[in-house]
């Protein structure tokens, strides 16, 4: 390689890395989620979604059809996201293609609330996680019966850390719901918000939310979007509630107002280009989750943030689709990393933690 070239490869390496270490300068989405997929039983291994904890016997599924919303870009885009609390279930996660770790965390999406059976109480949904190597479900969408025709929404970050607003919405309505997670200077002052919307789709975020909870634990950052079927919580059986349309970013405008989809193709379950890792910070040993599009040669290369390569994982053929690979922290210092996906012509990267 000449010198010049090898120059510009290294300056590229560690834009990637401010880039990442700065992400949330720059206005970015980093998921959507249309559930574009053929429908399953379970949701787990189907577009880099997968379990974590005690695996149950009952799943978050995928059913047709997709939900819709009028004005939202998510609106009638593939399938959707099914949770029937109708006993122990679990918790399935999907990993950002970056971390948001400052400003602020949004996640849009569509939600449908379709039966409410006198035995479900309350109970949590969806939220986010961050890329801490545990389950810390947070900025919690929470669900509570009034009626079996009407219900509240709320927040909360843990059990015992709640908050509910008295607007009443109706089963079988579709709502757009945004949750907001505001990273503030201090200690536990983190604010978790959440905005509902019945019609219309607001082109700003609005100067009011519907309810705000001040967080009882900061977090350093948000990497994942977590959906729960009646695991580990009290009262939430009885229930048929859909959520379609995920996107998540940094601002409004990369989430709210999002167009991009997913997926093209309903049966093509594998055409993303994206990388994520678990659990993140690392000890001794992470699991790399990525997909492909296509049929190619893939490399996957750990850099530092001066650009060096300090290790370099795979260099294979990759079949189209969802792959797991391990990763040895043994070859790596203390400190933060650059791992790099690449076909030769497109490059996706994920920021790796190693303690």
């Amino acid at each position: 390689m000449k010198k010049s070239t090898y120059t510009i490869h290294r300056a590229i390496l560690i834009l990637l890395g401010l880039i990442l270490m700065n992400q949330s300068v720059y206005s970015q989405n980093v998921l959507i989620e249309d559930f574009n997929y053929p429908v399953a039983d379970s949701l787990d291994q189907v577009g880099n979604w997968f379990r974590t904890g005690l695996r149950q016997q009952f799943h978050i599924r995928i059913s047709n059809p997709g939900l819709e919303y009028t004005g939202y870009a998510g609106s009638g885009v593939g399938n959707t996201s099914q949770i029937k609390n109708e006993g122990l279930g679990n918790v399935v996660l999907k990993s950002f293609t970056h971390q948001i770790d400052s400003g602020a965390a949004y996640m849009s999406f569509m939600l449908r609330v379709d039966t409410l059976l006198s035995t479900f109480k309350e109970a949590y949904i969806i939220g986010f996680n961050p890329q801490t190597g545990g389950t810390n479900v947070n900025t919690r969408l929470m669900i509570r019966r009034i009626t079996d025709q009407s219900f509240n929404i709320g927040t909360g970050d843990s059990e015992t850390e709640i908050k509910f607003n008295n607007k009443v919405f109706n089963i079988n309505k579709t709502i757009l719901i945004v949750l907001k997670y505001s990273f503030l200077p201090g200690n536990k002052n983190d604010l978790t918000s959440v905005y509902a919307f019945e019609s219309g789709v607001p082109a700003t975020e609005p100067n009011l939310s519907l309810v705000d909870l001040v967080s009882y634990e900061d977090f350093d950052n948000q990497g994942y979007v977590v959906l729960n079927n009646n695991y580990a919580q009290n009262d939430a059986s009885g229930c048929d509630i859909k959520i379609d349309g995920i996107r998540v970013g940094n601002s409004w405008e990369t989430s709210v107002l999002s167009t991009i989809s997913s997926s093209n193709n309903l049966y093509n379950i594998s055409v993303e280009y994206s990388i994520g890792s678990y659990p993140n910070p690392m000890s001794e040993i992470a699991t790399l989750h990525f997909s492909v599009p296509e049929k190619a040669y893939y490399s996957i290369v750990i850099t530092n943030l001066e650009g060096k390569t300090v290790d370099r994982p795979l260099y294979k053929e990759l079949s189209p689709g969802k792959h797991e690979l391990t990763l040895e922290s043994k070859y790596l210092l203390n400190g933060t990393y650059i791992c790099l996906l690449s076909n030769g012509i497109k490059t996706v990267a994920n920021k790796i933690i190693v303690k």
